[in-house]
Formats: C-alpha cells, sequence, structure tokens
C-alpha cells in the first residue's frame, strides 16, 4: 500500500495570520461627536449625551420618564435640555 500524501489542513491555512508589521504611527483614538442640534436629538444622541445604551432610552419612553416629540410611529425626536430636567426628578441626593 502506498504511502499517502500529507495534506495541509484548511484549518489551519485560513487561520495563519501574516506577521504584524512594525509602524511608527501612533494609535487613533476616537472621540464621541459633540450633537450638533439639542433641541432635535434622536435617541442614539440622548444615550451618547447620558452614558447609556439605547436600549435604556427605550425603557425610559415606556415608563414615560423623559419626553419626546413622536415625528411619526418610528421617529421620535428629544430635546436634550428637557430630557436633563426630567432625568433630574429621578436623582437620589445624599443625606447629611
Amino acid at each position: 500500500m502506498p504511502a499517502r500524501p500529507k495534506i495541509k489542513s484548511s484549518v489551519s491555512i485560513l487561520h495563519r495570520h501574516p506577521p504584524a508589521a512594525k509602524s511608527a504611527a501612533p494609535l487613533i483614538t476616537t472621540v464621541a461627536a459633540p450633537v450638533l442640534n439639542r433641541k432635535n436629538a434622536r435617541k442614539h444622541d440622548v444615550a451618547r449625551e447620558f452614558n447609556v445604551c439605547v436600549r435604556t432610552v427605550d425603557q425610559w419612553l415606556h415608563d414615560r420618564r423623559i419626553p419626546c416629540r413622536k415625528i411619526s410611529p418610528r421617529v421620535v425626536r428629544f430635546d436634550l435640555d428637557a430630557v436633563e430636567r426630567a432625568l433630574r426628578r429621578y436623582t437620589v441626593r445624599e443625606v447629611s
């Protein structure tokens, strides 16, 4: 019986990484862009402004904690100053 030729595994070929190139370029960090229109902000703008998830904003809407303007069933806009005032009611103050 003749010897079988060795076949390279396709897994090892697919997962082989090229050597990392050494570059002198510094790492670039991204900074969140400021909201351009605080009177007409979108849901993800509210989430970014208050450092929460978009799902949290959805829950605040469901609980009627924050004011919004419904343009259509799928389009919602916010006044960020009004949202901030509404959320202040839910802050816990330290008792001395």
